[in-house]
């Protein structure tokens, strides 16, 4: 049978609208997607769930590396440190350091392919693929300690490129912004910066080391 979903505003209680949901699945669907992004979320809770999602990341990344430093250390001792593990260092390179490599060549697609492009959508998604895999592969070529240095650089550069970029293929940008309509693009030109300097902080740190 038909489903319909109704939203009510949590100030008055006043109803918003009503949609028709065709089955069941499409329902737990669409709740899924809605609580995975958080759109039933004001911006305060958004931003609890931008920072959730970055811990929650760093341990997976940090678990990672931390296993593997831990095993090497152990196997090093003992001469049986075998190939397998230096293929799990380097992949613990390439996709650590590759997603937000991605994730800048996502936005670096969406300022520089042609508006009319055919199937806009898809080349951003198959540009961030690839981006992705260009870190992935990127140990067979330079190893994985060069991989997490090289792979610092380059998301520094492509996320501080990002703001400027706007500034010749968007007519809306930092020096033009009208606000308050344009704060939520000045808050992601200013946390692409924020990302670049940290990035590049680690860059700074790795070279040191």
């Amino acid at each position: 049978s038909d489903y319909t979903t109704l939203t009510y505003s949590a100030v008055t209680g006043e109803q918003l609208h009503v949609q028709p949901v065709e089955n069941s699945a499409e329902l737990t669907r669409r709740t899924m997607i809605g609580l995975h992004a958080g759109r039933f979320a004001d911006t305060q809770l958004r931003w609890l769930y931008f920072f959730s999602g970055i811990l929650g990341t760093l341990m997976i990344a940090t678990g990672l590396v931390l296993w593997f430093e831990k095993r090497r250390k152990k196997l090093q001792d003992s001469g049986n440190l075998s190939f397998g593990h230096y293929l799990v260092s380097g992949l613990n390179a390439g996709f650590i350091i590759g997603l937000p490599l991605a994730v800048a060549t996502y936005f670096l697609s969406n300022r520089l392919l042609p508006v009319a492009a055919d199937n806009r959508a898809e080349l951003e998604i198959a540009w961030f693929f690839f981006g992705w895999l260009l870190m992935v592969c990127y140990p067979l070529l330079r190893g994985a300690k060069k991989t997490w240095r090289d792979g610092a650089l380059l998301n520094g550069l492509a996320y501080l490129s990002l703001p400027f970029i706007s500034f010749i293929t968007v007519d809306r940008h930092l020096l033009n912004y009208q606000y308050p309509r344009d704060w939520p693009l000045f808050g992601m030109d200013i946390s692409f910066i924020l990302t670049a300097i940290t990035f590049l902080g680690l860059t700074w740190y790795l070279f040191r080391k």
